[in-house]
């Protein structure tokens, strides 16, 4: 009895049914997925665990695939399992079928390692102004730094890549920098940094200043020189689709006359406009922006041990391909 289990749970035919229908299943939901992009947008920016609880616990019926392809992969891992136990078992006489069973073990091994970083793991996103030091999520004492970010121009004139020069810091000290290309992460322990693109943020303005004759940015922190005794310090910058908002200090003679904020779709405070501050926007001042996705993957050692073992198992699989054909070795079909 056990024997006739065990070989059914060995068997080519299950393995063969559980993939087929893993893909099918896989198949629908991708095209759930271009049809609800209300549910599954965001997806890549999640780890499973916190995609379920943020957006499929909404959506139980669209995202209820997930859950039954993740079953088929799971029990196809098992069979696979089971079949290299079988293997093993026979090694004297199967020897010969190292190369499949490598194969068998790097796929149970990636299984494991996908689902353990999808319920454990998490991801974190970085904006990087140029020059601008953050702290690494989830790895205390590392630091990543924006040194430049420069695009990679192609024959026809377009953009085929954009570089992301990185820095990476331990404490004060820098320990090593490198370059980041489109889907080359970067490894620091278990963390894995990808750049998931670029962005601009707003730092400022510039204005013409009519009543004064000569043209200022507006940053954070600038100083502005209205006249021999009058100063004007820029605070904060914010702004939105349609209207600028400037923090200013207003100085005469040292002495702090008025604080508040100026906004570009209101009229300018009577204190300011006596000092002769009436702007005209000419323009946001742009810096580019770093887009990081920071994945901490607690399953990354064993995906990685995994695919050297699914790498050697094809390797060897190839080389006695050719030796098992002039035995006459073919899988046994149950």
């Amino acid at each position: 009895m056990f024997t006739r289990i065990w070989s059914w749970f060995c068997s080519l035919k299950v393995a063969i049914v559980l993939a087929s229908l893993a893909t099918a299943i896989a198949i629908a939901g991708s095209l759930l997925m271009q049809f609800n992009p209300q549910v599954f947008a965001g997806l890549d920016n999640y780890s499973f665990l916190d995609w379920q609880r943020s957006f499929g616990h909404k959506a139980p019926l669209l995202s209820s695939w997930f859950y039954l392809t993740g079953v088929m992969v799971l029990l196809l891992a098992a069979n696979t399992l089971c079949c290299f136990i079988d293997w093993l078992l026979r090694f004297r006489s199967r020897w010969r079928k190292t190369g499949e069973y490598l194969i068998h073990l790097g796929f149970v091994l990636v299984v494991i390692a996908y689902f353990w970083g999808s319920f454990a793991g998490d991801r974190a996103h970085l904006s990087l102004r140029t020059g601008e030091v953050q702290p690494l999520p989830t790895q205390p004492g590392y630091f990543l730094r924006l040194d430049s970010i420069a695009p990679v121009i192609g024959t026809s004139g377009r953009p085929i890549d954009l570089l992301h020069n990185i820095s990476v810091l331990h404490g004060d000290s820098i320990i090593s920098s490198t370059t980041l290309h489109a889907n080359t992460p970067l490894f620091i322990n278990d963390a894995t940094i990808v750049a998931s693109g670029s962005d601009q943020q707003i730092i400022g303005f510039n204005v013409i200043l009519p009543d004064l004759g000569y043209a200022a940015d507006l940053t954070p922190g600038a100083i502005i020189r209205l006249n021999e005794t009058t100063d004007l310090r820029v605070n904060a910058i914010h702004s939105d689709a349609n209207n600028a908002y400037v923090n200013l200090t207003l100085f005469i003679a040292g002495e702090t006359v008025w604080q508040g904020w100026y906004s570009s779709q209101q009229p300018v405070a009577a204190p300011l406009r006596q000092a002769g501050f009436n702007p005209i926007i000419r323009r946001p001042l742009l810096l580019a922006t770093s887009e990081l996705t920071i994945n901490h993957d607690p399953g990354l050692r064993i995906a990685s041990i995994g695919s050297i073992l699914l790498t050697l198992g094809v390797v060897v699989a190839l080389f006695s391909f050719y030796a098992k054909r002039r035995r006459g070795d073919r899988p046994e079909i149950r």
